[in-house]
């Protein structure tokens, strides 16, 4: 399959990551929305430090969506990162680059 290397990639680092971000992009629509807080409330249960931004504000018409209140519009403070995942269009770097 055309994505097979990262999602390899990505089981192999996720195990280990603590602290991560899930951003969103502008303009997002309800499946995207629904997408990220998916991943944000399982990596959440799996017991990771987990945070989701999007620099959109949230709209009444999407407050039906499980975890809505969790999107933050500024970024946490990081420490460090070195792998970055960048859906639609699915881009894994595991070197940060």
């Amino acid at each position: 399959m055309k994505y097979d290397q990262q999602i390899v990639n990505f089981k192999n680092i996720l195990p280990s990551a603590q602290k991560i971000l899930i951003a969103l992009p502008a303009g997002a629509d309800i499946d995207i929305l629904a997408s990220g807080l998916a991943i944000f409330l399982a990596l959440k249960q799996a017991g990771k430090q987990v945070s989701i931004v999007s620099p959109d504000q949230t709209r009444v018409f999407q407050s039906h969506l499980f975890g809505i209140d969790n999107i933050q519009n500024t970024l946490p403070s990081l420490d460090s990162g070195d792998f970055t995942i960048k859906l639609e269009g699915v881009e894994i770097t595991p070197d940060g680059k």
